[in-house]
């Protein structure tokens, strides 16, 4: 059964998402876009990305968290063992779907993700979490729109 998926982040020019727990960046345009696209939908994230929330769970969502710690309890969110259980749980909200990180989660799920929802940072920055290169001739740009500090991208992956 295939289950379609987004991905969804925003990356420097050298792929960084992340330093430590922090985002090396604070765009409130990308922020608010994050939101839109994501209310009314079930997000999945790992462990490390649920803790450097500052909101949890993420509200008008339907939060997903992955976590190999079969003892772990969150309140508001699902929690699942793996990508797999993620997905099946995240079909039966009837809901679009968007990974939401971090690096190990999206290392996972890009190769079958349909759609990346990509804010490209335009400022260089320190880091230490990278996005997964991906190449760009297996994609089609169905969405772009330039902002002051990043530009927005949304691919569909070709058949």
């Amino acid at each position: 059964m295939k289950i379609e998926y987004s991905l969804i982040a925003a990356i420097s020019p050298d792929f960084i998402i992340g330093n430590g727990m922090k985002i090396p960046w604070h765009i409130s345009e990308d922020f608010k876009l994050f939101k839109e696209n994501t209310t009314n939908a079930t997000i999945i994230m790992g462990k490390t990305t649920w803790d450097s929330l500052p909101i949890k769970p993420l509200p008008n969502r339907i939060n997903i968290v992955i976590s190999r710690n079969e003892n772990l309890i969150l309140e508001a969110a699902i929690i699942t063992n793996s990508i797999e259980n993620a997905l099946i749980e995240a079909k039966k909200m009837n809901k679009p779907i968007f990974v939401i990180g971090g690096a190990s989660i999206y290392n996972q799920t890009i190769k079958d993700a349909k759609y990346l929802y990509i804010s490209h940072v335009k400022k260089k920055v320190e880091g230490d979490v990278f996005f997964p290169k991906f190449n760009i001739l297996d994609y089609n740009i169905i969405e772009e729109k330039e902002y002051e500090e990043f530009i927005f991208k949304k691919y569909e992956r070709k058949d």
